[in-house]
C-alpha cells in the first residue's frame, strides 16, 4: 500500500503543474493565435524544462527503479527540446502543432508508464487511469496529423487540444486520489 501511495503522491504534483501548464498555454493559443510563435514556442520551451526539473527531483528522491529510470530518459529528451526551442524557436515555428502534439503524447505515455506500475503493484483500479492516458496519448497524435491548414484554426485547434488535455490529466488525479483513499479507507488498522 505504501508503494502505492507514494506514487499518487509523486503523480499528484506533476499532474497538478502539467495541467496548469497546459491550461495556460492552451488558453493563450485560443486567445491570441496570431501572436508571435516564437515568444510562445519560448514559453513551451520554459515549461518543459521546468517539467525535466520536476522530473529530476522525482528520480533524485526515487528508488531508482525501472519506471523512475525509463521517465528520467524521457525527462533528458524534453529537456533536448525545451533547450532548442528556447534558444532558436524560429525552427519549431513550423512545426509548433508537431512539437505540442509530441508534448501531449509524452505527458500520456507519463501516465501510461505509472498506469503500468499501478498494475505491476497490483493495488488499485489503474483501467481507468490508463484509460485517461490512452485519451491523451490519441489527442497528442491527432494534433499532430490534423489536417487543417490555415493557421489561426490549426493554433485554437492546438489551444483546445492542450485545455482538453489538462482536464484529462486533472481527472486523472481524481481517479487516483479516490483509489488512494478507498485503499486507505479498506486497509485494516495496525495497532
Amino acid at each position: 500500500m505504501k508503494d502505492f501511495k507514494e506514487t499518487v503522491k509523486s503523480v499528484y504534483g506533476s499532474k497538478i503543474a502539467m495541467g496548469i501548464i497546459l491550461l495556460a498555454v492552451g488558453i493563450g493559443l485560443i486567445v491570441w493565435p496570431s501572436e508571435s510563435t516564437e515568444a510562445m514556442i519560448r514559453v513551451i520551451g520554459a515549461a518543459l524544462a521546468v517539467y525535466f526539473i520536476v522530473r529530476l527531483i522525482r528520480f533524485l528522491k526515487s528508488e531508482k527503479t525501472s519506471r523512475d529510470i525509463a521517465l528520467l530518459i524521457l525527462g533528458i529528451v524534453i529537456l533536448g527540446l525545451a533547450i532548442s526551442l528556447i534558444v532558436a524557436p524560429s525552427w519549431a515555428s513550423q512545426f509548433l502543432y508537431v512539437i505540442l502534439g509530441a508534448f501531449i503524447i509524452i505527458d500520456g505515455v507519463t501516465g501510461a508508464i505509472y498506469a503500468a506500475g499501478d498494475l505491476r503493484l497490483a493495488k488499485g483500479n489503474w483501467i481507468p487511469v490508463l484509460i485517461v492516458e490512452l485519451l491523451v496519448i490519441a489527442l497528442g497524435i491527432v494534433v499532430i496529423v490534423n489536417p487543417l491548414k490555415t493557421s489561426d484554426l490549426v493554433v485554437r485547434f492546438m489551444g483546445a487540444s492542450l485545455i482538453a488535455t489538462a482536464v484529462l490529466n486533472f481527472a486523472t488525479l481524481i481517479i487516483q486520489k479516490k483509489q488512494a483513499k478507498q485503499e486507505v479507507t479498506e486497509q485494516p488498522e495496525e495497532k
